[in-house]
């Protein structure tokens, strides 16, 4: 899976990566076609990349010479077009031969920073032999056309062709005999140029794969960068890679922390941990347990497709797929109910578990629209198949579930803090996000205060008081 599709599946990525400051468009291309690792190593080594950018982007007496490569990285651009034509044999027009030469001439910048700031794990080719096909007259300026330098005919015919043409300008009466010479010269300088841009495109074939291998380096510098300077402003951790038990402190969901900060509200972090067998979530309404789900999905994918995690600290294990139940906005144009549409999506999840894939498994009150008996039967039976497997998941559920695995509760409304002000706007302050172990069967009763607090009718919360009294 590829880092395009996925921003679609994942909750919260999209905001992380527009959040990121890359430079150049070749760079933000290549991030897209990031695929999902599951490769310790290779999560491990592009990790380690980030903290070791991070590390140089945090000495302020680095400031000017990263500030330098970024201002030369945005002036990059996608030249993978002319690449291939340099791969296909094709001649290069002038716009194409300046395009690499202009890159070659960046790539030059760029590398000299690399070296002042000894990045040894950005492996840069030196472009410099490129650079001095293009640029025979070695003045290192970004322009290039067809260099009296490269041929002394050429020069030659210039000299009498502009000769030609000032004589033939200053004819008093045309004369034909002054045009076809100009005409005649023109060609024969024509056929040389034409000559020259094709032995330029023959010499830059030899160079190809230092162009593709340039191109790479400097968008992984790009987006290193960003990574790097995102982590810093985000508070984001590296993760350390770990075998069995997932576990995250003071984890965060950026784009909530970020808006709650702006409104001055203070955002409340959780720390869980997962190891390979389900848990099942309970709690009151609008007590975070899907903005839960959303949290850890976003932080194993991110470790996944090689970024920092929101999170004070992340021991995170190497899942094959991450699958996702939540509310399915698109089952009313499929024409399924939502409890269909839920349905097929467990379907498809209950197979990859009996298929032994090594899956994080995410699902968002399971069986919720359909009615409760039935409901708790499934989120039980769910339960079961996943605890058979050994796989590791995350079920929540506003039932009161009688279970034999490990179950949590979100704290959920501080009785002693609550007042006769609460409101959907200041309810936020009254509401302990963290998680506890959870003994009891029975389902958190806090609807009809979450009703009220919406400015719900007090007739219907009265009346459904008086049949909760009676039952």
């Amino acid at each position: 899976m590829q880092l395009k599709s996925a921003i679609e599946q994942f909750k919260g990525l999209r905001y992380m990566i527009d959040n990121l400051n890359i430079q150049s468009g070749i760079a933000r291309r290549y991030l897209y076609n990031s695929e999902f690792m599951t490769n310790a190593v290779e999560i491990e080594n592009g990790l380690n990349k980030i903290s070791q950018t991070l590390q140089l982007t945090r000495n302020i007496e680095n400031e000017v010479l990263i500030s330098e490569i970024k201002q030369k990285l945005s002036q990059i651009r996608d030249i993978r077009g002319t690449i291939k034509n340099i791969q296909h044999k094709m001649v290069l027009d002038d716009v194409q031969l300046f395009e690499i030469k202009y890159f070659g001439l960046l790539c030059m910048d760029i590398k000299h920073c690399i070296r002042q700031l000894n990045i040894t794990y950005i492996n840069l080719p030196e472009l410099d032999s490129i650079v001095a096909i293009l640029d025979p007259e070695q003045q290192l300026l970004p322009t290039f056309y067809i260099y009296n330098a490269y041929s002394e005919e050429l020069a030659d015919l210039r000299i009498h062709l502009k000769e030609a043409q000032n004589k033939f300008k200053n004819t008093a009466a045309p004369n034909d005999t002054l045009s076809q010479n100009v005409e005649n010269l023109y060609q024969k300088s024509v056929i040389i140029e034409d000559s020259i841009r094709k032995n330029l495109s023959d010499k830059l074939l030899h160079h190809n794969k230092d162009l593709e291998n340039a191109l790479q380096a400097v968008a992984e510098l790009d987006i290193l960068i960003a990574k790097a300077e995102q982590a810093v402003r985000m508070g984001l951790c590296q993760p350390r890679i770990v075998q069995e038990t997932s576990s995250y402190k003071a984890l965060f969901y950026p784009r909530l922390k970020e808006r709650l900060e702006e409104e001055s509200k203070v955002y409340q972090a959780v720390d869980i941990t997962l190891d390979k067998s389900p848990c099942l979530i309970t709690g009151a309404n609008m007590t975070g347990k899907t903005v839960l789900l959303k949290s850890i999905a976003l932080a194993q994918a991110l470790m996944q497709f090689g970024f920092f995690v929101p999170a004070a600290q992340a021991d995170i294990a190497i899942v094959e797929q991450i699958l996702i139940c939540m509310e399915d906005k698109q089952s009313e144009l499929s024409g399924l109910s939502s409890f269909a549409a839920e349905m097929i999506n467990i379907n498809s999840i209950i197979e990859h578990v009996h298929n032994q894939k090594n899956v994080l498994v995410l699902i968002d009150e399971l069986a919720r629209t359909t009615n409760p008996y039935e409901g708790r039967a499934i989120v039980r039976a769910m339960l079961d198949i996943l605890q058979e497997h050994h796989t590791r998941s995350l079920i929540t559920t506003h039932y009161g579930i009688t279970t034999s695995c490990r179950k949590l509760r979100v704290k959920g409304f501080i009785q002693e803090k609550i007042k006769d002000t609460l409101t959907i706007h200041n309810m936020h302050d009254f509401i302990d996000y963290s998680l506890v172990e959870e003994t009891e069967n029975e389902a958190p009763m806090e609807a009809l205060r979450v009703a009220s607090a919406l400015g719900v009718d007090k007739s219907l919360i009265e009346k459904a008081k008086e049949f909760i009294s009676k039952e």
